[in-house]
């Protein structure tokens, strides 16, 4: 079983060994490419950005150290990012792949994978088959595709018993992008969660979270777990079997595995020639075991002054004594601290000599056994020049012009590297390509070779030729690398070969998506009388493909059932040819001989990606007109037990306010019966606003009594008046132990008494209103143009008869719109204070009010304005 070991510098290792060999141990200093080729194969990288291509066989890829790509390719795989940043894909094949520390884009693949995101902000990708996801530490964005997935969420030990894979804040909730869009997807709930255990809030666009979202909190733990794109909190709250409860996954914590220890002791070298650093810092120097791992080392070091002008001196550093360097059985690197002393004395660069002498146990000195200590000066802050790349200029940086190409069976496909930076003198950069699915040379001829740049040049191609086969084997792919050069952020790239003259349909290794079809009611409210029938309109915007959303009725105070129904049930499908932007259905209501008063049914969409949802419809009553009776004497009234359902509880609004030192007035609404009495729960979370600094007066649980005919209540916050000047601040505001709608949930700014404008982003007070086809603007604004900044406007769902968004009329201006087509996000560059975005009223539109709002960020004062139209 040989060892593969890579020099100090950058290096590419083919891992061209028989069936079941192992690239172990390879202590890499540099940024290296590891290609496993066939069999099943372990690749270890350790240090550096590195590029893995673990190839057929079922392979152990682990990143370890720097920021990395990582493929898995064909077969059953178990891929490891590591630490940093990293790219990490399971390819074909039912894999494990972990993202590990660092912030890493994880994608699944095809076939049925289990993903986990590790520490960190993560992104996982199911991509196709039955996938199993956990997000497991940070704030990670999971999107299944296809297949029916998994996705886990729960609580974990992490040090603290309470802990869970979302956090204390509404920002620290993970994200599931497609939640039951392409299949029967389930919620994974672990580590002792049960579903009773879940509150559901709806997204308001004002609590951090979009309209059409819901935010699910653990109210064990008081965390914020997940935010469900797409569903209504009615809707999770209705559907407990999408939530199933196991134990907690394993593995928790993700493993990084850890290379055994290879047979002898190992060869002993410096990880570069030079280290340096500042006067008052600390530099770290690594020393390399490579060559092998087996039993405990030692070796000793020598500093002495060194270079031809300006030599170092003891007293220009401090390091630990004695100078020896210890490994143990297994260890592969070591690090020595040197303080380098400030002296305040003006003296130029310094330089030391490291040595290393007299390796125990066996182990002998490398190639690198000395290296040089560089001090520059704290008071000129003289540093060394560093040594560009080898083959190209420093500045210069090499990029695939797309990350995927694609040529038919049998052509050459042609690759292009485009070179910004420093483009003014000539340069090189080094490619090759790896196999993917599609194997060399029987699919494609293996292609390695250097790129030449003139001066002024910004692009050049290589030509990367395919084989023309008998085989049916669908599109294959084929990795393309950049090397031995400044490589920027496109690289690898793909190439796909279509399958020649077989029919089978060329399939890009990961599809793109296609706009997301939105449904939402045309209105949020709509009456009917009784004996009537109300249509119910459900209108579609982003997708234009054919496409199907879920309807249904759910009792609110009118009820479908009992010996005096009030309407009658529907249920079902509305299918949306490709192109059609609009579907309706019908809710027969029922005439009853009960004088009752209005009733309300509860209008539901599910099984697609929903905006504005639920919506009511309300039920007048018709009087009886059948013989009047005679009115002396009027009969005594025989009471009855009331034919309305329970009372159902909400917010008056989805945001409230108040000023530093006053008493915000939050209201509460209920319907349905309220000839009883009746009692709800009301409670407060910290937002930015913290109960405990204190900006407001903490509200744990408090009951909210309701008179028998009390149709709305008031509690009041108490906000703490402070002298620190500060950004507005918000309060989550919960309702609890009764029947709820929405909202359910709702946000109290605190605005600072000394004026907000100048805290965070804020709208205009100029805004234009609209004429019938004519156009409107308003402004975002900020108090400082330092740096660059972003935010997102949100616009409120419309009320009955209000205006809707693209079909009354639209935005325009310089804004990436969101998914759920209620807003976008606004950037600003460095300097800039302001944006202004133009409202454009559609000819024949709906005349009304349009609302707006601010998303998750720093907000000032106005915190939201709004735009009339005409």
């Amino acid at each position: 079983m040989p060892n593969i070991n890579g020099t100090l510098g950058p290096d590419v290792l083919p891992g061209n060994l028989s069936d079941g060999r192992t690239i172990s141990l390879i202590e890499l200093i540099g940024d290296d490419t590891l290609n496993g080729l066939d069999g099943n194969d372990v690749l270890n990288a350790i240090d550096g950005n590195d590029l893995i291509f673990a190839g057929p066989g079922n392979d152990i890829g682990n990143g370890n150290d720097g920021s990395d790509t990582v493929y898995g390719g064909k077969d059953d795989d178990q891929v490891y990012g590591g630490k940093g940043t990293d790219l990490v894909r399971g390819d074909i094949g039912n894999d494990s792949v972990f993202g590990n520390d660092g912030n890493d884009t994880i994608f699944g693949g095809k076939d049925n994978d289990t993903m986990y995101g590790g520490k960190n902000n993560d992104q996982l990708l199911g991509d196709l088959g039955d996938d199993i996801l956990y997000g497991d530490l940070g704030s990670d964005t999971m999107s299944g595709g296809g297949g029916s997935d998994i996705f886990g969420i729960g609580r974990v030990g992490d040090g603290k018993p309470t802990a869970t894979t979302g956090g204390p804040t509404v920002s620290d909730a993970d994200v599931i992008t497609d939640f039951r869009t392409n299949g029967n997807d389930i919620i994974q709930l672990f580590g002792g969660l049960q579903f009773s255990d879940l509150q559901f809030i709806d997204g308001t666009g004002f609590n951090g979270i979009s309209i059409g979202n819901t935010l699910v909190r653990d109210v064990g733990t008081g965390e914020y777990l997940v935010n469900m794109v797409g569903f209504t909190a009615a809707q999770l709250s209705a559907n407990p079997a999408w939530f199933q409860s196991v134990g907690t996954p394993t593995p928790t914590p993700t493993p990084t595995p850890t290379p055994t220890g290879t047979s002898g002791p190992g060869i002993l070298n410096f990880g570069q020639p030079t280290y340096s650093g500042t006067e008052g810092s600390t530099v770290s120097v690594g020393v390399f075991r490579t060559g092998g791992s087996q039993g405990a080392i030692s070796v000793n070091y020598t500093v002495a002054p060194g270079g031809s002008n300006n030599q170092a001196s003891l007293n220009d550093f401090t390091v630990a004594q004695p100078l020896t360097v210890n490994f143990a059985n297994g260890q592969t690197s070591a690090q020595i601290s040197f303080n380098l002393t400030a002296d305040g004395i003006a003296e130029g660069t310094e330089t030391a000599i490291l040595q290393l002498q007299a390796p125990t146990g066996g182990a002998t000195l490398g190639t690198l056994p000395a290296s040089n200590l560089v001090i520059s000066d704290q008071a000129t802050t003289v540093s060394p020049t560093p040594t560009p790349t080898p083959g190209t200029t420093a500045s210069s940086i090499f990029s695939f012009s797309t990350s995927n190409y694609s040529t038919p069976e049998g052509t050459a496909g042609t690759v292009t590297v485009l070179r910004t930076g420093d483009t003014a003198s000539a340069a090189t950069i080094g490619y090759g390509t790896v196999d993917g699915s599609a194997s060399s040379p029987a699919d494609y001829t293996p292609t390695t070779g250097t790129l030449n740049f003139a001066a002024g040049q910004t692009s050049a191609t290589f030509s990367i030729p395919t084989i023309t086969d008998a085989l049916s084997e669908g599109s294959e792919t084929v990795n393309v690398f950049l090397n031995n050069g400044n490589v920027g952020t496109v690289n690898p790239a793909t190439l796909t070969i279509f399958d020649g003259g077989t029919g089978v349909t060329p399939t890009p290794p990961t599809p793109t998506p296609t706009p997301t079809s939105v449904f939402q009611f045309d209105q949020t409210n709509y009456t009917v009388n009784e004996g009537g029938q109300a249509t119910i309109t459900v209108t579609r915007t982003g997708g234009t493909a054919a496409a199907t959303i879920n309807y249904a009725t759910v009792d609110g105070s009118a009820s479908s059932s009992g010996t005096a129904p009030d309407y009658t049930v529907a249920a079902g499908s509305l299918n949306f040819a490709a192109g059609q932007n609009s579907a309706s259905f019908t809710v027969p209501a029922l005439t009853d001989t009960l004088t009752e008063g209005a009733e309300t049914v509860n209008l539901v969409l599910s099984g697609g990606t929903v905006g504005s949802n639920p919506s009511i419809l309300t039920i007048n009553n018709v009087a009886s007109t059948g013989t009047t009776p005679t009115p002396t004497p009027t009969p005594t009234p025989t009471p009855t037990t009331s034919t309305t359902g329970p009372s159902v509880f909400f917010f008056s609004a989805a945001t409230y306010s108040g000023n530093e030192g006053s008493t915000a007035n939050v209201t509460i609404n209920r319907s349905g019966d309220l000839t009883k009495a009746a009692t709800i729960l009301f409670s407060t979370a910290d937002g930015s606003a913290t109960a405990s600094q204190p900006d407001y007066v903490g509200i744990s649980t408090v009951s909210v009594n309701f008179a028998a005919g009390q149709a709305s209540a008031t509690v009041g916050v108490p906000i703490i008046n402070d002298t620190v000047p500060e950004l507005t601040e918000t309060v989550n505001l919960f309702l609890s132990g009764g029947s709820i709608a929405s909202p359910s949930a709702a946000v109290l700014s605190i605005l600072d008494s000394s004026g907000g404008a100048s805290n965070g982003f804020f709208y205009g007070t100029s805004v234009s209103p609209t004429t019938d086809g004519g156009t409107g603007s308003f402004t975002i604004n900020r108090p400082s143009g330092v740096g660059t900044a972003s935010i997102d406007f949100l616009i409120a769902a419309p009320g009955g008869g209000q205006p809707v968004y693209l079909t009354d009329y639209s935005v325009s201006g310089t804004f990436l719109p969101n998914s759920s087509n209620n807003g976008g996000t606004v950037n600003f560059a460095n300097g800039q204070t302001s944006v202004t975005l133009s409202l454009i009223d559609i000819v024949g539109g709906t005349a009304g009010t349009v609302n707006l709002g601010f998303g998750a960020g720093t907000i000032g004062n106005p915190a939201s304005t709004s735009i009339t139209i005409l």
